[in-house]
């Protein structure tokens, strides 16, 4: 899951850097009515993807970068015959380009690239597309002339003038508009709180579960450290025994020695069967708990799951609406979920983030 949402990142700020301009600027002397040579390297629109799915749209690229978008603006202006003065001052690039666009001596090229590949056929149409507007484009000496700042500032607070504010009934009216219906938030909140509380009781349940774990585990280490005890008291007792046994190749103590190694024989044999009997009632238990566990851990990993999947449903559902903050606490909530119990590597991770980094 980290692995996929830094993949995610790193293509968001590659896409971005792609989206720059390179301006170099050489000026021929010291003087400031030097001239000016500006060498400009656009950015490609990316419109559309070769998988086919649809990217970034021309109204979406442009609100990202404006000054393609202005400098569109002043070469389409410059190809009428009865248009205005071009648009230099909308962009920092057509700013900087003005004196060769639009002053007397100024001179532009052009150079466009396109590539002959099948894939590339909507790219290359949109550049063939702005070659036929930019070869209409002519240089006027005097379209990039600044106006009176007095007089713009003049012309600016007439129209300002002219704008009716809104009345109080109509930002009334544009309130209730936004304003959602309380049915649909009581609904909203009882929805909510049903998957909150559904998502407690799962993870009150898998602490029990974890809990249960941790006793048998704990049980398993107690049982292991006894039977470490009683294996050290059969070595002992085997110790007794060959002492017997080559007192008995001596011809010392015979008689006690056998009527020891009889007693001693019997005791085992009945400790032995003791400890047999003992051990399959535990490997009996074992097996059960070990089963109801597997069962109740199949259960969880079934039963969560599809708790984060109808979250992340419900939560494109609220975004489509608009409701941003329901949908992210939504996104989180199933995120939480899947790691909690398949782990951050599982693939189920994945649908949530995608639906939170939309």
């Amino acid at each position: 899951a980290l692995a996929a949402r830094e993949q995610v990142v790193a293509g968001v700020a590659l896409g971005f850097r792609q989206l720059a301009h390179t301006v170099i600027s050489l000026r021929a002397g010291d003087a400031a009515d030097a001239p000016v040579l500006h060498v400009v390297a656009l950015a490609p629109p990316p419109v559309f993807r070769v998988s086919g799915v649809s990217g970034l749209t021309i109204e979406d690229y442009c609100g990202l970068n404006t000054s393609l978008k202005a400098l569109e603006k002043c070469v389409a202006t410059m190809g009428k015959k009865k248009a205005g003065k071009p648009p230099f001052r909308d962009s920092k690039l057509t700013r900087l380009l003005a004196p060769a666009l639009g002053t007397e001596g100024g001179k532009a090229s052009l150079v466009v690239c396109v590539s002959p590949d099948r894939e590339d056929f909507y790219e290359t149409a949109a550049a063939v597309e702005f070659i036929t507007v930019a070869t209409k484009a002519k240089i006027r000496p005097d379209a990039a002339l600044a106006s009176d700042p007095k007089a713009l500032a003049n012309k600016l607070q007439a129209d300002l003038a002219t704008v009716d504010a809104p009345t109080g009934d109509v930002e009334h009216e544009i309130q209730d508009q936004m304003r959602p219906e309380p049915k649909a938030l009581e609904k909203l909140r009882e929805r909510v709180e049903a998957l909150r509380e559904t998502v407690d009781k799962e993870r009150a349940h898998a602490a029990e579960v974890a809990g249960e774990l941790s006793a048998a585990r704990g049980q398993a280490r107690e049982a292991r450290a006894k039977a470490e005890q009683e294996a050290k008291a059969v070595e002992a007792q085997i110790r007794d025994l060959r002492d017997q046994i080559r007192g008995v190749s001596t011809g010392a103590g015979l008689e006690r020695a056998m009527a020891t190694l009889r007693q001693t024989a019997k005791a085992e044999e009945e400790q032995l069967k003791g400890q047999v009997a003992a051990a399959k009632a535990k490997l009996a238990k074992a097996k059960q708990e070990r089963a109801s566990l597997a069962n109740q851990g199949a259960q969880m990993a079934h039963v969560l799951p599809e708790v984060a999947a109808r979250l992340t449903h419900l939560g494109q559902d609220y975004a489509s609406r608009g409701l941003i903050k329901e949908s992210l606490l939504l996104y989180m909530n199933a995120i939480t979920i899947v790691e909690s119990v398949c782990g951050p590597e599982d693939a189920r991770v994945v649908d949530p983030l995608v639906a939170l980094a939309s």
